[in-house]
């Protein structure tokens, strides 16, 4: 059976090329799931991503009562990750639906991809780079969103849409692999 990926989008530029992440997971074997933060939700093609997944991109939590429609991840990849998104998850604020599932898999140290995409000014927030400290440490691997490699850094500002048309999805399904169930 394959493995479940929840894919959580926030709201910053990369959000709109969640279709394309959503696909590179999808044909290397994940079942995928969208969630979706409300702030992502003018980025993201709902459309597209249903195309992709089966499903729309989920923002809320179900109604109770309503039974669970998927199992619990076996791979969190939240791409693009703001700052706010990374702020939140380091300390465990769970105000949305999507920071909840993300805090609620760190803590059960579900395998956590995370690419920032977060300027330069507020990269160089005080608290920002212990956040980033703080989520490498619980096992979430941190890869930057202009190369896919490990060593994230800051988007100049104004520079969103061309780091957004060369992001790769590949990067990501790469990172992937080790978390897949066979």
């Amino acid at each position: 059976m394959d493995g479940l990926c929840t894919l959580l989008v926030t709201g910053a530029p990369l959000t709109s090329r969640a279709a394309d992440i959503a696909r590179a997971l999808v044909e290397d074997g994940w079942r995928v799931q969208v969630v979706a933060t409300p702030s992502s939700l003018p980025w993201v093609d709902a459309r597209a991503v249903e195309a992709v997944t089966g499903a729309p991109p989920r923002s809320e939590h179900r109604s109770p009562g309503t039974p669970r429609t998927s199992g619990r991840p076996d791979l969190v990849v939240i791409a693009p990750a703001t700052m706010n998104t990374i702020s939140k998850l380091a300390v465990g604020i769970l105000d949305t639906y999507a920071h909840a599932v993300a805090c609620e898999a760190l803590a059960a140290g579900v395998p956590m991809l995370v690419v920032p995409m977060v300027n330069d000014r507020l990269w160089k927030h005080p608290a920002f780079d212990g956040h980033l400290r703080t989520l490498s440490g619980a096992g979430a691997l941190i890869l930057d969103i202009r190369t896919g490699g490990p060593d994230p850094g800051p988007i100049p500002s104004g520079q969103g849409n061309a780091v957004v048309e060369a992001f790769d999805p590949d990067w990501i399904r790469q990172a992937a692999r080790p978390a897949r169930k066979s």
